[in-house]
Parts: structure tokens; C-alpha cells; sequence
């Protein structure tokens, strides 16, 4: 086999060299975390922002070379300053554009709105607004049409317009606020905050019949007070009353006659009454409406509610008001007709599935009578607005609306009949909330709530939601304003360095017109993460009729080139349609997301099955080759990895790999919460990084003909160049200040960078289809051969390359474990010469010292024995492994001591078949030998079994990188470690 080096000289970015990553992942943690400063999250609900602190570092990062002075890069992204803003968050520190304009001048010989970074995935822009803060010129592009509006509410208006937008808004708040209190307030009792509202079903025992008010709990509070029910059984009815202790009600049997309830049964009838009562009040009968009062009571059961004072059980002032919105729904309804959001929920959402298949066929069915006679009033309100706006101010109208607009759509995140009383945080649980904590769906839960539009706190309902009284940073709750007042003052004056477009971004050259760009910031949806145009139809159903005079006039999703610069490009979709785009939308689906064996599939099959996990490898692939097209070829590309399934991992690399691109450097970065990281390092290695890749070609590239993962580690000049690629993510690592599991991530991460650099010239080597002269009268030969090289690279890369690059990175680090762990050379050496079983063991044992824990992810178990040529299972009979005692986790968990012997029954002849038993009961033997005398001790070890140098060696190893814990597995402790370690040096040395 022949290898040969090929590639051209590029400058070397921080990016791909030092970032301050512990201070980084300290700060990103802190505003990943539930503190209350005006976050983008707060404009309005999406799905997946991540910390806008890493999106600032990484891309600054990727501008200047690496020879960069690290005092000027701390001082330039704000870190030095962290100390001085609420919470130390460094979002909150807007960075210097004029000293970063020095910056990248001194460094890059230009300024910075002449370097072009792109999001085309932007979702809800953390990654473009700090691009933007940063000075440079920035684009954002995403498919889902809510998020494009989102880009131009959180980038482009406030640019453009700065403070004034701020203050303007805040008038039109004020206004519709005002107007809240005169038009909506007469459907409420004074005194309420909040409703509880039980969905009220009939038993069906025929010799009962009684109405049960349905709910999940009686809980309202941490430590109560609680729903008391007081049950006449004689009558069939219930009182509600507010106690301080826990009453008896059981939630699926009848309180009067103990007949159990089927939950899918009684949800799928009240639907049924839910959805009558609706029918009658929009047919405008009103006289029907009447008769239909004692229904709507005992559908819809107002059990308590929340005032000032507390909670109090819901009386008959309350009743009188929801009948007065429900009768003025019909009165009114001929006048709303033209805003109710009266689409069907479609077949295609998944999101909804659960919504629909209890009956729920139309998104208005979403609220019960009064929560829709509000919110109809509302759209009405905010729509009659936006045309006034829009006449008065054009587009600068729009750009105020959009705002407003926003705070409706939150407010009916918490204003619908699929929310739910949070019996843990013991608030409204809204409907994106419920969406994220019961399996990425939306149903309906037993109880809902309603949330009033306007109470008498001015911190809570509408005015929670906008915040116009809150003037300091530290002193917003989530509102709207509080946010946009930052944006506006961090923005202001760069309008002409931002432009935001709504597209698919497997056209990116036709969305940016030819242009070349520096960077390529992006953070992708990974399989079945997230069906984002699933979700968002929910809100888009209210933006839609909202914003219809602004895209009357072009100011939105403009495709006429006549009216300004085209925005929209989306094939076949047009935003008066009350569905979202989904056709493109790079994701699998639920379900579908196995990826599989890949290299069995034709390009053609694989293109018939639509959001499967091969699909999207497939799109993803796609995308990527769009993005080396408009990418500068000294430019960079960053992909945010942020995914615990590992299939996830290798569909991201095969496709980045496949489309021509090479891993330079990958960063472990907290994106998460700890208690969420945590979760997650017992699941997957690989669940939170920053990858940045640079073109092949521009980075040195290893030709080599190698067409399995034993012939790559057999090449010499390969593996030196995997393992340079693991010592210089190492160092990285150690000159970042992370330690851990970051370390061995990064070091992994490094050895898969190095075989990125490694090309077969195979997969250019492609036979022109027999039907050559068809596909070029069509112009389609360059897309049947472009499509068969990812065949080919894929396949290299998954079944060669990235088995081979995970071995050589282990063994590497398991190298480096052995020298940390003061054996010298020799002892190395015998380790590493040992039996694959063992060498299997101790990679698998040094993963656990990084990880943290002795559990491991299978799908790196495997990868490890399968390089090896050992069954993983054998490691599972001879008392070294065992699959994880939880029955939903896919982990293997790495045994010692005691827990080997275990595993093979106390059959000690199994345990010691391999050098890692031998040397596990070696230190067995140790642990029950006196401590007395080192010398005697090691005789009386070998008189009981022979040890070689390598068990031995293997034993010192073990003994030096178990935890105190791990110890006492085999007798030992901290106290006796120094007298093992003697012990097996002297019976090292005298083998």
C-alpha cells in the first residue's frame, strides 16, 4: 500500500488552534441557565437557540490567525468585562466594533463589514446577531418562514432602525394594552390572575351518570395548598374547595359510583362536546348559543382560580363571564370571521398527530369559547394596526408590528386548551413547553389553563408578556420589550451590514447571488431532533393573518424584484397558505431516523424515502456541497454538533466528508445546563461540539489506497498523521484549560479530524453510465456522477475510515494514559503487546477515566471491539463488560474487581483467560496479602499464579487510574495503594 501527500498552504485561524474554552464554557453555561435577563428566547417561542456567547467567540475566532495575541482576542470578545453585567453572562457585554475593527484590520489587512459570514440554518439567530455585534456583514437564511420573521425582528429592524424602534414600540404596546383593559376585561372578574379548568365528562355507568371533573392532580402548590373536592353521592355533584392538605381523588374512576374512565375515551368525548359548542357559537345562532350554556359549564369546569390573595375555588361571578364571552362569540363572530385561523390541522404534521387523533381537526378548536373570542379580538386589533401602520410609515410600520405580533402568538402559547398546571413549578405549563417534556408532541393533558389577557398585576398576562414598565436589565421576567430595547441600542447603525432571506438553503449560491463568503457559521437539525415546521404551524396560523398587510405590500417575503430585494426562495409555497413549508426541511422524522448501512442503498432508493435517516444524510450531503461552492477557499466552515445519538454524529461527518470537506479542529462546548450535560455524557461522547472544517484541497491531504480500517492502521504515514492530529487536539485541550471527558473528546474528535485528511482516489474513479448520451442530452450526467462519488465517500469514510481513526485514537490515548500514569517504556510497551482482549479493556477502562463514568455508549463499545476483531460480547463472557442494568439505556458498563468475579459466577479459570483478568485478580491476590512485608507479599502472590511482565504492567496501570471507590472492588484502598504499587513492582521487576 502507498500513501502520498498532496495540498496547498492556508493561515491557521484561532478557531483551529486556542480558544479560551473554560472560560467560555463557564459563561455559556451561565446564560444557558433560567436567569432572567432579556434573552432572544423571550421575543417569541422557538425551539434550539444556543448560547449566544459561543456563537460570539467562534466566530471572531475564526477571523483572526492564531498568531493573534490572546490578551487582545479576551479583550475584543468581551470576556474581560464578564464581571461587571448581571450574572456575568457575556451576552449582556456588547463587544468594542472599533477596537475588533483594529483588530481585524492589523490581522487580516481589511475591515470588518468586508468579511461575509452566513448562517444559512439560522433558526432564532443566536449565531447572526453576534456576527453582526462583532461588525461583520452577515446574512441569515432559514426555511422555516416563522423563523425568518424572527431573523428580521431580532437582526434587520433593529439595525436598521435602532432606538427609536424601541420607543415606538413601546407606544403601540401601550395603546393596545389600554385597549385590552376596555375591550377584554369584561369578560373576567377583577380578581383573577390564572383558571384551572377541569374538562368535565359524563360516567358512563348508566345507573350513574355523574359529571367528574377530569384532572391530573390536586397539587397547586410545592407544599399546597390543593384542589379539595367535596363529593355528594347521593346527588352525583362536587364542591370545590382550597385546602392545605391532600385530599383523596383518584383521576381515572368515578368519585360516585368507583366506575373506572379509559382516558383516551373520555378525552375523545369531550373533544366531541368541546368542539359542538364551538360549532354552534360560529354559526352567530345566538338563541342556540343560550340553550347550549349548561353544556359549556360542564364542559369546560371552571375549578379554581388564581387572584392576588391566592388561589380561590372558581364561584358564580366566574361562570357569569365565561357565559357572557361565549354568547358574545356568537353575537360577534360575523365580524372576526375574516381572523379566525379556521385551516386544518394537516395530515403531515406529526407534531399534532396526538391532537388530531382525539378529534381535533381545526387549529381554532385549540380554545375553548372565551380563549378564542380573545384572541380573535386580538388578531383583529393587531392586523387593523398593522394596515394602519403600514400606511402611515411603509415598512418601517411593518417592522413596529412585527413586534406586537409576537407577544399575541405568546400569549396564546398559554392561552389554549393543551396546556397544563405544572405540578412541579406550579405555573401555567404552556403549550412549546409541554411540546419539549412529553416526547416532542402535543396532546392534551387532563386539566388545561387559561390565562387571562389583562389583570390587575402589571407584571402578569399581556403585560408579562411585553414588559413595558421594566427599565433594568436584571428586572424582566421574559418580556418583549426588554429585548428589543438591547437589540435596538447593540444594532443601531448597522443596517447595511445585514440582510435575512426565507430559502432553502441547498440554494445558497442563487440566494447569494454569486457571492463568495468567509464564513459559514451553522447550526444544523440533526435527524429527528426537532420537526420545526410542525410546531411552528401552531403560531404561523396567528402571524399569518396578522402580517397580511405587510405582505401585501411586499414588506415580507417579497419574491418581486420590482418591490426590493427578493427574499423569499421557497419553491411552491407562498405565505398566504395556512401551511407551513416542510418538503425540503433537512430532518428525518420520528421514527424513521435509523440511519443503517448505507453502502447497501442505491442514491435512487435512498432519494424515494423521504425524512429517513439515510434521506437526510442524503440532504445534509447536499446542503454541504452548496455551502464549498459560495465558501471562499481559505474560508471556513463551523457546525454546531449538538446531538447525543452518535448515529447523529457519523451522518453529519460521512456527509461533511462526502462533500469535500476536512475536519481541522473540534471544540467540546457547554451548550446545555449541567444537570443536562450530565445526563448526557453516560450516552454519547460526542454530544455537544463546535466543528470547523476547511475545503480538502486548501488542507494538506494523505492519498492512499487503503479499502479497510486494518490496512489504514497498518499505513505508517496514516497513522502518524491521525496520531499528530490527536496531539495537537490534546495540547489544544490542555492549553484551553478543559479537563475530563473534554479532553478525551476533543483528543477522539482530533483522530477523526486526521482521517479526514485521507482520500482514497477510488471514489473519483466512477464508470459513466451506460446511458451517457440520455443524461447529457438532459444535462444530467454531473449529477448522476456527483451523486455516485458521496456513494463512494460515504461508504469509505463510515466503513474505513472512521472505525480506524476511533482505534488509533484510543490506542493513542490509552498511550498517553500510560505514561500519565508513570509506567516507563517498557511497561508501555508490554501493555500495549498484550492479548486484543485486553487491549480492548483498557481502551474501553481509559475512556471511563475521561467520561467519568465506568458506563459507555454501545455504539462506541463496538467500534472499539470490531477494529480489534473481538466480539464484544466476549468481553461480556469473560467478566469485563456488561450491558447496563437499565432496561432504556443502550450502555455498556466497564467492570473491575469484585464485579468481574460476578459476572463469570466466581469461575476464576474464565476471568483469567485474557491478561486484563489476570491482572484484576492479581490485585485481588494483593488486596488479601499483610501488609507487613512488600517481599513476602509478591512471593505469596506468585505462588498462587503465575504473573508475566505484561499482566504485571497491565495490574500498575489499573491500580494507578482506578478511583478510591474502585479500589475497595478489589480490597484495597487509599491507604494500601502505595503498598500494591510496591508489590507489583517488585513482582515486575523479577519476572
Amino acid at each position: 500500500m502507498h500513501s502520498q501527500v498532496s495540498g496547498a498552504a492556508f493561515f491557521k485561524t484561532l478557531a483551529e488552534a486556542t480558544i479560551p474554552l473554560g472560560d467560555l464554557n463557564s459563561v455559556a453555561e451561565k446564560e444557558a441557565g433560567f436567569i432572567r435577563v432579556p434573552k432572544l428566547s423571550n421575543l417569541h417561542p422557538y425551539l434550539a437557540r444556543r448560547p449566544t456567547s459561543t456563537a460570539r467567540v467562534f466566530t471572531l475566532a475564526a477571523v483572526l490567525p492564531e498568531n493573534a495575541d490572546p490578551g487582545d482576542f479576551t479583550r475584543a470578545v468581551g470576556l474581560d468585562k464578564v464581571n461587571q453585567v448581571p450574572y456575568g453572562v457575556l451576552y449582556l457585554v456588547n463587544p468594542d466594533r472599533k477596537y475588533i475593527a483594529a483588530l481585524v484590520k492589523k490581522y487580516r489587512g481589511k475591515e470588518p463589514k468586508d468579511v461575509i459570514v452566513v448562517d444559512p440554518m439560522a433558526g432564532g439567530g443566536s449565531i447572526p446577531l453576534e456576527s453582526l455585534r462583532l461588525g461583520f456583514y452577515t446574512i441569515a437564511v432559514d426555511y422555516n418562514p416563522v423563523a425568518y420573521l424572527l431573523l428580521k425582528a431580532t437582526l434587520e429592524y433593529p439595525a436598521r432602525y435602532g432606538r427609536r424602534l424601541h420607543e415606538d414600540v413601546k407606544r403601540e404596546v401601550e395603546e393596545l394594552l389600554n385597549w385590552a383593559r376596555r375591550e377584554l376585561s369584561q369578560y373576567y372578574p377583577p380578581d383573577a390572575y390564572n383558571y384551572i379548568i377541569a374538562r368535565g365528562y359524563r360516567c358512563p355507568n348508566p345507573k350513574c351518570g355523574g359529571l367528574i371533573p377530569i384532572i391530573h392532580s390536586t397539587k397547586l402548590g410545592k407544599k399546597g395548598p390543593y384542589i379539595g373536592f367535596k363529593i355528594n353521592k347521593d346527588d352525583k355533584t362536587f364542591a370545590v374547595e382550597i385546602t392545605d392538605s391532600e385530599t383523596i381523588f383518584e383521576k381515572f374512576r368515578c368519585p360516585y359510583c368507583g366506575t373506572p374512565i379509559n382516558d383516551e375515551v373520555a378525552l375523545k368525548k369531550w373533544v366531541q362536546k368541546h368542539k359542538e359548542l364551538l360549532e354552534t357559537a360560529l354559526s352567530g345562532d345566538v338563541d342556540k348559543a343560550k340553550e347550549k350554556i349548561r353544556e359549556l359549564l360542564e364542559t369546560h369546569i371552571l375549578l379554581v382560580k388564581e387572584t392576588p390573595e391566592g388561589f380561590k375555588p372558581a364561584g358564580e361571578e366566574d361562570k357569569e363571564a365565561l357565559v357572557k364571552a361565549y354568547l358574545d362569540l356568537a353575537k360577534q363572530i360575523n365580524d372576526l370571521r375574516d381572523v379566525l385561523p379556521d385551516a386544518q390541522i394537516p395530515s403531515e404534521n406529526d407534531v399534532f398527530k396526538p391532537i388530531r387523533d382525539l378529534g381535533i381537526e381545526y387549529w381554532y378548536e385549540l380554545f375553548n369559547p372565551r380563549q378564542l373570542l380573545i384572541l380573535l379580538k386580538l388578531l383583529k386589533y393587531v392586523k387593523e394596526r398593522t394596515e394602519q401602520l403600514i400606511k402611515e410609515r411603509g415598512e418601517y410600520g411593518a417592522a413596529i408590528a412585527i413586534y406586537i405580533a409576537f407577544g399575541i402568538d405568546k400569549f396564546a402559547d398559554y392561552n389554549n386548551i393543551a396546556t397544563e398546571w405544572h405540578t412541579t413549578r406550579f405555573v401555567v405549563d404552556r403549550l412549546l413547553g409541554r411540546y419539549q417534556e412529553r416526547g416532542r408532541t402535543v396532546d392534551l393533558g387532563l386539566e388545561y389553563c387559561e390565562m387571562l389577557p389583562i389583570v390587575t398585576d402589571p407584571g402578569k398576562s399581556l403585560g408579562w408578556v411585553y414588559e413595558p414598565h421594566v427599565k433594568s436589565v436584571g428586572g424582566t421576567a421574559g418580556g418583549v420589550l426588554p429585548v428589543l430595547r438591547l437589540l435596538s441600542e447593540w444594532l443601531e447603525g448597522l443596517g447595511d451590514r445585514v440582510e435575512v432571506y426565507c430559502g432553502d438553503a441547498r440554494r445558497l449560491s442563487e440566494i447569494l447571488g454569486g457571492r463568495r463568503v468567509d464564513i459559514v457559521n451553522v447550526d444544523p437539525p440533526y435527524l429527528a431532533q426537532h420537526s420545526y415546521s410542525d410546531l411552528m404551524e401552531f403560531f404561523w396560523q396567528f402571524l399569518r393573518i396578522m402580517f397580511q398587510p405587510a405582505i401585501d405590500g411586499g414588506y415580507l417575503f417579497n419574491r418581486d424584484p420590482s418591490r426590493g430585494r427578493v427574499e423569499l426562495f421557497i419553491e411552491g409555497w407562498s405565505p398566504y397558505l395556512p401551511v407551513l413549508p416542510r418538503e425540503a426541511e433537512i430532518i428525518a422524522r420520528r421514527g424513521r431516523d435509523k440511519i443503517g448501512d448505507l453502502s447497501n442503498k442505491s442514491v435512487e432508493l435512498i432519494e424515494r424515502q423521504s425524512f429517513t435517516g439515510a434521506w437526510y444524510v442524503l440532504r445534509m450531503w447536499e446542503f454541504f456541497r452548496r455551502v464549498s461552492e459560495v465558501l471562499r477557499d481559505d474560508g471556513l466552515l463551523i457546525v454546531w454538533f449538538t446531538h447525543s445519538d452518535p448515529d447523529a454524529w457519523e451522518a453529519i461527518m460521512s456527509s461533511l466528508y462526502a462533500a469535500g470537506f476536512t475536519l481541522s479542529k473540534a471544540w467540546p462546548t457547554w451548550t446545555e445546563m449541567a444537570q443536562r450535560r450530565a445526563a448526557l455524557l453516560t450516552s454519547a461522547f460526542f454530544t455537544s461540539l463546535i466543528l470547523v472544517l476547511r475545503k480538502r484541497g486548501v488542507v494538506e491531504e494523505l492519498v492512499t489506497g487503503a479499502n479497510n480500517p486494518s490496512m489504514i492502521v497498518q499505513d505508517e504515514a496514516l497513522k502518524k498523521a491521525i496520531a499528530s492530529a490527536v496531539l495537537d487536539s490534546l495540547a489544544s485541550a490542555y492549553n484551553s484549560k478543559v479537563s475530563g471527558p473534554e479532553i478525551f473528546i476533543m483528543g477522539l474528535a482530533g483522530g477523526i479530524a486526521g482521517a479526514t485528511r485521507i482520500w482514497n482516489p477510488d471514489i473519483d474513479k466512477l464508470e459513466i453510465p451506460t446511458q451517457k448520451s440520455l443524461l447529457e442530452h438532459f444535462g444530467a450526467v454531473e449529477g448522476v456522477l456527483d451523486k455516485s462519488r458521496f456513494k463512494k465517500a460515504l461508504t469509505f469514510y463510515e466503513k474505513v475510515l472512521y472505525p480506524a481513526a476511533v482505534y488509533l485514537t484510543s490506542t493513542i490515548l490509552l498511550e498517553d494514559s500510560l505514561k500519565r500514569a508513570k509506567l516507563d517504556e517498557r511497561a508501555v510497551s508490554e501493555v500495549l503487546s498484550t492479548d486484543s482482549y485486553t487491549r480492548a479493556y483498557l481502551v474501553l477502562w481509559t475512556a471511563t477515566r475521561y467520561a467519568g463514568s465506568r458506563e459507555l455508549v454501545y455504539d462506541f463499545v463496538e467500534k472499539i471491539c470490531k477494529i480489534l476483531n473481538v466480539p464484544h460480547q466476549a468481553l461480556v463472557n469473560f467478566g469485563l463488560l456488561r450491558k447496563s442494568a437499565r432496561s432504556s439505556s443502550n450502555t455498556y458498563e466497564v467492570l473491575f474487581g469484585s464485579e468481574c468475579y460476578s459476572a463469570v459466577g466466581h469461575r476464576i479459570e474464565l476471568l483469567t483467560k485474557t491478561s486484563a483478568g489476570r491482572a484484576i485478580h492479581l490485585l485481588r491476590l494483593i488486596g488479601g496479602q499483610p501488609r507487613e512485608d512488600v517481599s513476602r507479599a509478591a512471593k505469596g502472590v506468585i505462588s498462587s499464579m503465575p504473573v508475566s511482565r505484561g499482566v504485571a504492567a497491565t495490574a500498575l496501570f489499573l491500580l494507578h487510574t482506578a478511583r478510591s471507590s474502585e479500589l475497595e472492588l478489589v480490597g484495597l484502598s487509599e491507604l494500601t495503594r502505595e503498598f500494591a504499587d510496591k508489590v507489583l513492582v517488585t513482582i515486575y521487576r523479577g519476572v
